[in-house]
């Protein structure tokens, strides 16, 4: 468990196509922990821990706001992402953010992606 299985290998460019928004987030998310990092603190604000030991106090998984777990995020994402995916990670992301990038990817495309799922199960 650790940082060093955040890799981008069997991952294909994403560009924005709508129909690979799920496989995408699906992988990421797959990937995050399988790294052991605690992928439900990422929707949560970062604390005045995130400057502490990179690992959250009660199961110790690592904290994705941790700066050194937070910028492997970002490494990560800018290995697998093209086109407006990569401008939505990058654009206005002043403190270089993993965190910041995969919820902004998240806002843009979640919805989408799962609407595209409901109708592709709908048309079968």
């Amino acid at each position: 468990m650790g940082l060093e299985m955040l890799n981008p290998a069997g991952m294909k460019k994403f560009t924005g196509d709508e129909e690979d928004a799920n496989l995408f987030f699906i992988n990421i998310d797959a990937r995050l922990i399988a790294a052991g990092i605690d992928t439900a603190a990422m929707d949560q604000p970062p604390s005045a821990a995130s400057t502490t030991p990179p690992y959250t106090t009660d199961d110790g998984l690592l904290n994705p706001h941790h700066p050194q777990v937070d910028a492997s995020i970002l490494v990560l994402l800018l290995s697998v992402l093209g086109g407006h995916p990569l401008q939505l990670a990058v654009t206005g992301n002043t403190k270089t953010s993993g965190c910041f990038a995969l919820h902004r990817l998240k806002e843009r495309y979640e919805r989408s992606a799962t609407e595209h799922a409901r109708r592709f199960k709908k048309h079968f």
